[in-house]
């Protein structure tokens, strides 16, 4: 069956940027776009009649016309083999746990690198979740990602980003390769942030990322 993806933003740049990119990749055969959740809808109508179906939706979580869970709700009712990947540029801790509950495949800033974009992109083709560093980054340490204030329990750089990466299944050795860093470096940096979540080893780890919504079975 032939690949369509369907880009809804209301910023013909990210909508150009988004087709360039996307086209140039060849993932898809076709790639669509449109301004707002009424006409996704009717782009979503359209392509139902054709006897085919969007095998990705890539969405910016404010939608001018549509609250986005009310929308998501649609689209699975209507489209439901459709897959959806947030693209936004908004900080997503206050409703990312909305979001996957909504049924959402993955969430990826804007800010993200076009390499990550379309690692994203072809992970959920393959029926895996995505959700970005930026993402992991942020609801890790608890804060902003914009924000220079810390918490008295916030993680530091370092230990945010080796749960970051710990999550993403890589050992501490690919760890310490990464960072330019030691081995034991990293193992320090993952007790003192295990102790501050309140976790002491991996199992336990995961079960934290899914309870606060960083992870989905």
């Amino acid at each position: 069956m032939t690949k369509n993806v369907l880009v809804i933003d209301d910023h013909p740049v990210v909508q150009y940027g988004l087709k360039t990119l996307i086209c140039d990749s060849k993932l898809f055969k076709e790639v669509h776009h449109c301004g707002n959740g009424r006409e996704g809808i009717m782009a979503l109508n359209r392509m139902e009649k054709s006897g085919s179906y969007y095998q990705l939706l890539i969405i910016d979580v404010n939608l001018s016309d549509y609250e986005v869970t009310a929308f998501l709700k649609k689209l699975h009712a209507q489209s439901p083999k459709t897959k959806v990947l947030i693209f936004s540029g908004e900080n997503p801790k206050i409703y990312i746990r909305a979001l996957i509950e909504s049924g959402i495949d993955g969430y990826i800033h804007k800010s993200s690198p076009k390499e990550e974009l379309l690692f994203a992109v072809s992970s959920i083709l393959l029926g895996k979740k995505y959700f970005s560093s930026q993402l992991l980054d942020s609801l890790i340490s608890g804060s902003d990602p914009h924000s220079n204030q810390a918490g008295k329990e916030t993680l530091s750089g370092r230990e945010s980003s080796t749960l970051s990466m710990l999550l993403k299944g890589k050992t501490t050795l690919e760890i310490a390769e990464e960072l330019g860093i030691h081995r034991s470096s990293v193992l320090t940096y993952r007790k003192r942030a295990f102790e501050k979540i309140g976790v002491t080893n991996n199992f336990e780890l995961y079960q934290w990322a899914m309870t606060e919504g960083l992870l989905h079975p």
